[in-house]
């Protein structure tokens, strides 16, 4: 018996870097970009790319406190959250 392989007609954009899910037509931005943030809180610039809640969430919750952390302990102010 011969075994068939069906190939796949869905296009495949990748995983998202922060859940490692595919990313989906859905996903992309109108000019077929994706999502992505600089995650460096001070340094080189790290791109991250993934689904727009997952970016939204690490953007919100890990990166810009830490800025502003980092950015307050130069500057010697007490910046509390």
């Amino acid at each position: 018996m011969k075994k068939t392989v069906k190939k796949s007609t869905e296009v495949k954009y990748g995983n998202c870097m922060i859940c490692e899910r595919p990313l989906e037509r859905k996903d992309l931005f109108p000019n077929g970009a994706v999502d992505c943030i600089n995650g460096a809180v001070i340094g080189k610039y790290i791109e991250i790319k993934g689904h727009h809640k997952c970016i939204h969430n690490v953007d919100e919750f890990v990166v810009l406190p830490n800025r502003v952390r980092i950015m307050s302990e130069k500057s010697g102010m007490d910046v509390t959250m």
